[in-house]
């Protein structure tokens, strides 16, 4: 029979591996979001976002009301979320119903949110595109590991790629939109990205969901994510889009479509499926937070009980052994 000790540290190694659902994953899943589209409608006073990248990721979205001053205050503003072993709820992309758009990507961490929450006040406050992303890069060390993307429906639109990405990596911007990549085949994915969205936005008829979406067909048809087959691209995909009149989970468009293994379907073709009949994705009402326990947090936390547990065996173990052993001879 093992000792309680050994039986201890085995079932802490067991919970550490389990615990929240994650279990281990390789450095680069904490590179997420690899080609998006940010852009807005003036006219129709939209703003919205749509990515795709070779990580196989569940990506959720929520709703919440803005902290903002003035018409601001009490605003509601969506973030997209994706789920990450070790690090748990990251958000990747904010809309601001009035204001604009925000994606913060490549290599992202559990901080992601406090540099969104940076950028998105100063675009309530006023700031253009470029001091978002300012904000956004602010006192941060790891600032070139970083990618952003943002529109604005008054105060135009950036992006910023840090020096330390993985090639192919950069991004485009056109009026109205930016597009943003990392680890993709080349620049053509962005490049061909903003060309197609504004073919299509001028088209009579057509509103920012129909634009994002061939944006990020386009980037797709030249290749998307380096780490994915040719043909596929990428493993998964989602597109938002918000306005000022949208409303808890009444939200202009909300769509996303179950991760691919690699060699699977090619989530973009399957988020134009799902866009074509119609369909929606859930919006959970403040239903997400980014600074949930990560899942690594609950393994250490186990850890550390089942070892207490397993050091009073250790030391009954030690006592029944004496015991047995009777007093000592002289």
């Amino acid at each position: 029979m093992w000792p309680a000790w050994a039986v201890g540290v085995a079932l802490a190694l067991l919970l550490a591996t389990s615990c929240g659902g994650g279990g281990t994953v390789s450095s680069e899943s904490s590179s997420s979001g690899t080609w998006s589209v940010v852009a807005v409608d003036s006219d129709g006073g939209e703003v919205g976002v749509a990515l795709a990248t070779c990580v196989a990721g569940e990506f959720r979205l929520s709703q919440s009301v803005a902290g903002g001053a003035g018409n601001d205050a009490g605003g509601t503003v969506y973030r997209v979320y994706v789920e990450i072993s070790l690090l748990g709820n990251v958000e990747l992309a904010r809309l601001l119903p009035g204001h604009g758009v925000i994606v913060a990507q490549a290599q992202v961490d559990a901080e992601n949110s406090d540099r969104i929450d940076r950028a998105a006040s100063r675009l309530l406050d006023g700031g253009s595109a470029q001091d978002a992303v300012a904000a956004a890069m602010s006192g941060d060390s790891s600032v070139q590991t970083r990618q952003y993307g943002v529109a604005t429906l008054a105060q135009g639109e950036a992006n910023f790629t840090g020096e330390e990405n993985s090639d192919w990596a950069g991004g485009v911007s056109g009026p109205l939109v930016s597009a943003q990549g990392n680890i993709l085949v080349g620049p053509a994915v962005v490049s061909a990205a903003v060309e197609a969205f504004q073919a299509i936005i001028q088209q009579p008829g057509a509103v920012l969901a129909d634009g994002l979406l061939a944006a990020l067909e386009a980037g797709s048809m030249e290749g998307g994510d380096n780490r994915c087959p040719r043909e596929q691209t990428a493993q998964s995909a989602f597109l938002a889009v918000a306005r000022t009149s949208d409303e808890g989970d009444s939200l202009s468009r909300w769509l996303t479509v179950p991760p691919q293994g690699i060699g699977e379907e090619n989530p973009v073709a399957l988020l134009r499926q799902a866009y074509d009949r119609g369909e929606s994705s859930q919006v959970e009402v403040d239903g997400i937070e980014s600074d949930d326990l990560p899942a690594f947090l609950w393994g250490l936390a186990a850890l550390v009980l089942v070892l207490v547990l397993a050091s009073g065996g250790v030391v009954f173990w030690i006592v029944r052994r004496r015991r047995r052993r009777g007093p000592p001879q002289e």
